[in-house]
């Protein structure tokens, strides 16, 4: 069991620091003030237990059986990143006032966001699969939400640093430019790893 945790803190250390479409959010949300970023955050974790809740219910199970479910999670859930990306990028090119609302802003928003994130899929089926045992899932729980949590205050924290920078319209254009196109090149990277 000690080595499970260590093994399951280390994944998640990894994949939530590391850029993504959730460290966009909190980035963004960052940028747009502390009680933004918490409600961005709250809604990362919960579309994420959501997940975990699914994964401990048999989904992982039945991913397993049927690797197609998974392909299709992946393709949809990336063409819906990409979109969003695009969609970023459109509002960038017209950029009118500040904030950019391209990217979803209400929590339940956020929470189905992360609901179709293919990178959030991978992550918590990989990290449920060596703590199977029911008995295991609080300290799963706890895991995810600690690790998950520090790393995306961090990235929040970024971007209420560039939070004054991001106020005038090139800055925040180019900001917007910047993000929709890391966003459709994560979420194309996950789908051609799906289909590899």
């Amino acid at each position: 069991m000690p080595q499970n945790i260590l093994s399951v803190t280390g994944i998640l250390i990894a994949a939530a620091i590391t850029p993504g479409p959730n460290n966009f959010i909190a980035l963004d949300a960052g940028a747009r003030g502390v009680r933004v970023a918490g409600h961005a955050i709250a809604a990362i974790l919960f579309g994420s237990l959501i997940i975990l809740v699914l994964t401990s219910l048999g989904l992982q199970n039945a991913l397993r059986v049927e690797p197609k479910f998974g392909l299709a999670i992946a393709v949809l859930g990336g063409g819906y990143l990409a979109w969003l990306g695009a969609r970023m990028m459109g509002a960038a090119k017209a950029w009118q006032s500040y904030p950019s609302t391209a990217l979803p802003q209400s929590f339940l928003g956020i929470a189905t966001f992360q609901l179709l994130n293919p990178k959030a899929w991978a992550l918590v089926t990989t990290v449920a699969a060596p703590m199977a045992d029911d008995s295991n899932l609080p300290v799963l729980v706890a895991l995810l939400v600690g690790t998950t949590s520090i790393c995306l205050m961090l990235w929040a924290a970024a971007g209420a640093r560039f939070h004054a920078v991001l106020e005038h319209p090139t800055a925040r254009r180019r900001f917007d430019l910047a993000m929709g196109s890391l966003l459709i090149v994560s979420a194309s990277a996950m789908v051609v790893e799906a289909l590899a």
